[in-house]
């Protein structure tokens, strides 16, 4: 994490200092409630203000894009953790299962309703972000890594109409943990852990 800069401009596009501001958040699972504090803490260090506004770019991968996808939306940070507080053990909690190594050991479903939830994403979509952002993932189907984006450039149209709980699915499905998330005739995984596949 780099440091917030004050001088930032509030649409995202052009630094006012010359320097681009990004937000890059680590993915670790659990883990993530670290993070997810230290920006709490920021936003209420600021006040309450929220910390996207101080970046020109966020970024992460697996549990790092589930939080910058909240902080493109402005969701306090402070939510998302007590979302992890709150239902941690819920999303980490081993299944049984008789197919052995076959199958991921953590069910995708709490998590999802977790981030479908309307005090988190619901069903609002990558292109309402306020603030640009940018998340990976790999295209299970084609083997290929694929960049989600909201539409801060004119070229940057693929992704807008995608489901924030989809992309937050897609970047944290960690294969020995989570199963391949799927949507849009495509699977997906997270994509620090492409050496699974």
């Amino acid at each position: 994490m780099t440091t917030p800069s004050p001088d930032r401009v509030e649409n995202g596009h052009k630094p006012k200092s010359g320097r681009f501001q990004i937000l890059a958040l680590s993915g670790g699972g659990y883990r993530g409630l670290y993070t997810a504090k230290i920006l709490a803490d920021l936003e209420a260090e600021m006040g309450g203000t929220p910390i996207g506004r101080r970046f020109d770019l966020v970024t992460g991968t697996s549990i790092g894009g589930i939080l910058a996808l909240a902080i493109a939306m402005e969701i306090p940070a402070q939510r998302m953790v007590d979302l992890f507080v709150d239902h941690g053990e819920e999303i980490f909690k081993k299944r049984r299962s008789f197919w052995g190594v076959w199958r991921a050991p953590y069910s995708p479903a709490p998590l999802n309703g977790l981030l479908a939830d309307k005090e988190v994403f619901g069903e609002q979509l990558l292109g309402q972000c306020r603030h640009p952002v940018i998340v990976p993932s790999i295209n299970y189907s084609t083997g290929m890594p694929v960049v989600f984006k909201t539409p801060h450039h004119p070229d940057f149209k693929r992704d807008h109409m995608h489901r924030l709980v989809d992309i937050g699915m897609a970047t944290s499905a960690a294969p020995a943990y989570f199963p391949r998330h799927c949507f849009g005739n495509s699977q997906y995984v997270d994509e620090g852990r492409q050496g699974f596949m």
